[in-house]
């Protein structure tokens, strides 16, 4: 299945309810878990006529690490 680029702020909302943290670093963005360990890289797309958006790569490495460590993603609403 293909992934969509995320809107940041539903994004965000994912990674608050792991408790993780997004912190810019010098070009990218870094996920860091709970305990300040580096999950991976983010790249967020933004332009003058364009919305900000995790592109859809990240989206996807994202997922695997929330797999990876037994949590779900996209929470059911």
């Amino acid at each position: 299945m293909p992934y969509k680029p995320l809107p940041i702020k539903q994004y965000e909302k994912f990674l608050k309810r792991a408790n993780w943290n997004l912190e810019k670093g010098k070009i990218d963005w870094n996920l860091y878990d709970e305990n300040g360990n580096f999950i991976c890289s983010v790249i967020i797309s933004h332009g003058k006529n364009a919305k900000s958006e995790v592109t859809a790569r990240s989206v996807n490495k994202t997922k695997k690490a929330f797999e990876e460590r037994g949590l779900s993603w996209l929470p059911k609403k």
